[in-house]
């Protein structure tokens, strides 16, 4: 049954949209004052082996920074490649591209097989083959 609207009725409503509004309104402002909660991160358990394994990297450089025997230099080079790729795998950078597949002499190439398309025999074909049996 529908309702019909009346000037009393109508009065009502506009009184419990108005209530709605100020109540909503001062929600907000409630919610505004309250610091927000901080999201919860779960921690990374790599972060402190990624931070010695920085540390380690840039000990090294100042090692390399004071090195003056070559053998001493190649040693630490070395050293600091295998940090970082311990670093990188860690930190899931990739660090090779991927590896290119070189050709060699004893492959072949498969080709696929030639098309042949049939030749028509022309009239004039027809002809001098019919003439000569």
């Amino acid at each position: 049954m529908p309702m019909i609207l009346e000037s009393q009725t109508a009065r009502e409503l506009a009184a419990k949209s108005h209530e709605a509004r100020r109540r909503n309104k001062e929600l907000r402002e409630l919610a505004e004052r309250e610091p927000q909660p901080e999201p919860q991160v779960a921690p990374n358990p790599l972060a402190d082996i990624l931070t010695r394994t920085r540390e380690h990297i840039e000990a090294l450089d100042s090692q390399m920074e004071d090195c003056v025997d070559p053998k001493d230099w190649d040693c630490l080079t070395r050293s600091k490649e295998r940090l970082f790729k311990i670093w990188a795998r860690l930190a899931q950078i990739p660090t090779d591209p991927k590896p290119v597949q070189q050709r060699t002499t004893n492959q072949r190439r498969e080709l696929p097989p030639p098309t042949v398309a049939k030749a028509q025999p022309s009239a004039q074909q027809g002809i001098t083959e019919a003439g000569q049996g």
